[in-house]
């Protein structure tokens, strides 16, 4: 969530923005919000609560945490966690990029769902090739190294990543339709709900 979005726009400060309007909705709806967040080695929980500070808190919490440093994601720990520590029904949203969750995720959500009625919000990622922007340097951030200007100018790279990247994004919408899973793509954070 520390790269670039697909707009252009910081992945981080469009998952703030999202989290922030759900926060702000629940709040207005008399609902308390909690949240889980992190890694196995670096656990993020903070318990539901209502007040303006506890939120604010949250927010800058998963701000904070939201760095090129950070682990790598792992969507089924986070779900599994998740099951586990939040035992009464509730909403459950889940923020996070366009590859995640995974199909791998299937049971895991399939799980959550007959507790936690579910809500997916992914942030696309930006092109990974940036084509059309070859005097700046791309740097892959799940294995940082600069990515070649002759990859990221072949046809043939650029027909490939396409179409893993729609063959990634249509079997994660179809597990999240096939699980009732209410969900949205969005390209970041100009406006994030408008996609």
């Amino acid at each position: 969530m520390a790269a670039t979005a697909a707009d252009g726009t910081s992945k981080r400060d469009a998952m703030i923005i999202a989290a922030g309007m759900v926060c702000f909705l629940a709040q207005k709806n008399g609902d308390m919000v909690g949240m889980v967040a992190g890694s196995e080695g670096r656990p993020i929980q903070l318990p539901s609560r209502s007040s303006d500070g506890h939120l604010e808190l949250m927010l800058r919490t998963a701000q904070q945490a939201a760095t090129t440093a950070a682990p790598a994601a792992d969507s089924s720990w986070l779900l599994e966690r998740a099951f586990r520590v939040t035992t009464h029904s509730t909403l459950m949203t889940i923020i996070t990029d366009e590859a995640h969750p995974t199909v791998e995720d299937f049971t895991l959500l399939r799980r959550l769902k007959t507790r936690h009625d579910l809500m997916v919000i992914r942030i696309a990622d930006a092109d990974p090739l940036q084509g059309s922007a070859l005097d700046h340097d791309v740097v892959d951030v799940g294995s940082p190294r600069e990515i070649a200007s002759m990859a990221r100018t072949s046809r043939r790279v650029a027909h490939d990543v396409a179409a893993y990247r729609q063959a990634r994004r249509d079997g994660i919408d179809e597990m999240l339709d096939r699980l009732h899973i209410s969900h949205m793509l969005t390209q970041g954070r100009a406006p994030w709900w408008t996609t």
